[in-house]
């Protein structure tokens, strides 16, 4: 599975537009539950931030829990950025279910809820660099 990159149309329709952005080859490895697009660091571009977790439990296969991701916006791409720069919750793999968004400290950056479907709500504040 790969997260879908969709854009409208002039027409009202929408395109898969993935390849071009580069989301196909970078997270088969993955599956991806909870996503939201926001312009995370203020750079002008949408951000994708999506939570993951397999359905199914192959413990001698494919990971059942997996890691949280970025995807930085650019101009015409998504970039996957290492676990190790984002912060302790991307580095750990979980069940990831949901995301919501919102600025709940107030410092005008974007903060995360995620839920899993075996542990706790985790509350991401977001510690950006203000632009």
């Amino acid at each position: 599975e790969y997260n879908t990159v969709y854009l409208q149309t002039q027409t009202g329709l929408y395109r898969d537009r993935s390849a071009a952005f580069g989301t196909v080859e970078a997270n088969r490895d993955t599956v991806g539950f909870g996503c939201q697009s926001i312009d995370v660091d203020a750079d002008g571009y949408l951000d994708q931030v999506v939570v993951n977790g397999h359905i199914d439990d192959y413990r001698n296969g494919d990971p059942f829990r997996m890691p949280a991701d970025i995807w930085k916006g650019e101009s015409n791409r998504l970039v996957r950025q290492e676990h190790d720069r984002l912060g302790a919750y991307f580095q750990k793999p979980t069940l990831g279910r949901a995301l919501a968004y919102g600025d709940w400290d107030g410092d005008l950056a974007i903060d995360f809820v995620a839920t899993h479907l075996d542990a706790p709500v985790a509350l991401l504040l977001n510690r950006s660099q203000p632009r």
